[in-house]
């Protein structure tokens, strides 16, 4: 009898390992790896281990199309769920599910959430009176730049398959062709969703929704986080500061009533989802929802903040792996109101190397530190922040302080952070050094994998 297994693309992953120890822990479940890259697969390896004992066989789909490993697969196994713990993998994760007997949603539904436009047009086909901005896909700076009568106002620009504030622009008069053109030069972007910039009536904020969809369509609500976003770098919208909107306010009330209009008017079923809302004048309105957990590290934060056994990763295997009821904690609504949490972004000036960082163990020390998202660190390569993934840093409070208190607390670790102030000649030397042996160490792991696949070892 064929084992019974569930696959999962490029394992080394926070996310990704937490939900394959739930499967194996409560079901006795392994996976089968899919590793998209050997040269990705050496580099992700020194920062996430996977326990052996939850993988069935792993296969690198470099040595092989998709028809033979497909074979491979079905002759020897059961598969009975795919596991797409990541945006990047929903797309090639639905290649597979396309030619697979796995009963979960429709592949075609979960493509229309990496395409914006389609998104939009199919939630307002479910539902013709869901408030929702207006919206064009164009695939040029002319294209654009006509649509002028339809959009008055300011509009965004961004990639209508686009995540993490990638290649997001704000354009507003009077210079309006001017900047459209400069942002398609400078984007590249062949497949743009144009859309109605949204006034919010807090400047700044935005917030994301993030729930569970069961296998009946009812939604568990996990968290809302309002972001504070700025400008800066030339760029829109860059992450500056978070915290958790209080589940006993009047606006996590307000917000869950659209995203449940939302997520029902999508069909979605068995699946995480994070959705991103402006509040406007008139209320929330949708910038965009994606068909996963909620990204970086955000996932523990949840955890963190419920406490008593909740899990966000648990919860989220169980769907993507049964069409049953979930059977463990829930949200725990009190500790989430009582444990408040509060991230903080450093926005980086420039690319540069990282020749000395001064403060961090002192952040470490302030009451509620709980981790670091991204940690400036000697010899790092940092990148001038423009999206979610060019963050200097970002570091994770939670804490029963008030929240003012709270953001106290996070003007410190602003004050207390210091990359390169201190820039002598041994501080850039230690730093290319450093540098140096952290791309020929891996370099020469992968060098080792290809001598392995060659020799018909790996």
């Amino acid at each position: 009898m064929k084992p019974d297994v569930y696959l999962i693309l490029d394992p080394y992953h926070d996310y990704a390992a937490a939900m394959m120890r739930y499967c194996f822990d409560q079901h006795g479940l392994k996976a089968l790896c899919l590793i998209t890259s050997r040269r990705y697969e050496i580099f992700a390896k020194q920062y996430v281990a996977i326990d052996p004992r939850h993988v069935e066989a792993r296969y690198h789909l470099e040595d092989q199309s998709d028809d033979v490993l497909l074979a491979k697969i079905m002759s020897n196994y059961n598969p009975i769920a795919f596991i797409p713990h990541d945006e990047p993998y929903l797309m090639r994760a639905m290649d597979f599910l396309e030619r697979m007997p796995i009963r979960w949603n429709d592949p075609a539904l979960i493509r229309l959430f990496r395409n914006k436009q389609a998104l939009k047009q199919h939630l307002k086909r479910q539902d013709p009176g869901l408030p929702l901005n207006h919206t064009r896909h164009v695939t040029s700076a002319a294209e654009a730049i006509a649509l002028r009568p339809e959009f008055p106002g300011s509009v965004v620009l961004k990639p209508n398959d686009g995540m993490g504030t990638l290649s997001v622009g704000l354009i507003h008069a009077p210079d309006w062709e001017g900047q459209i053109k400069a942002y398609f030069d400078a984007s590249q972007c062949s497949s743009v969703i144009m859309e109605e910039f949204i006034e919010a009536a807090e400047p700044g904020v935005e917030y994301a929704v993030n729930g569970q969809i069961d296998d009946r369509g009812a939604i568990v609500y996990q968290s809302i986080i309002s972001y504070y976003k700025v400008s800066a770098n030339g760029r829109s919208f860059l992450y500056y500061q978070d915290h958790h909107v209080p589940y006993a306010s009047d606006k996590f009330r307000l917000l869950t009533d659209y995203a449940t209009r939302v997520m029902q008017a999508s069909g979605l079923r068995r699946c995480p989802f994070h959705m991103e809302l402006v509040l406007s004048k008139q209320g929330p309105l949708l910038v965009e929802v994606a068909a996963r957990l909620l990204g970086v590290s955000w996932g523990k934060v949840v955890n963190d903040v419920h406490g008593s056994g909740f899990d966000v990763f648990a919860m989220a295997a169980h769907y993507y792996l049964f069409d049953r009821p979930y059977g463990g904690p829930g949200p725990n609504w009190p500790a989430y109101d009582a444990n408040h949490y509060l991230s903080v972004y450093g926005i980086g000036a420039q690319d540069e190397f990282v020749v000395s960082v001064d403060g961090l163990k002192e952040v470490e020390r302030l009451p509620g530190f709980k981790r670091w998202g991204t940690k400036p660190e000697v010899g790092r390569r940092v990148n001038r922040t423009v999206d979610l993934f060019t963050r200097l840093y970002d570091v994770q409070l939670i804490s029963t302080q008030s929240m003012e208190d709270m953001r106290r607390t996070a003007d410190q670790v602003r004050a207390l952070i210091a990359v390169n102030k201190r820039s002598g000649l041994a501080h850039k030397v230690w730093a290319v050094v450093l540098f140096a042996v952290d791309q020929l160490s891996w370099r020469w792991r992968y060098g080792l994998a290809l001598l392995g696949k060659y020799l018909g070892r790996s």
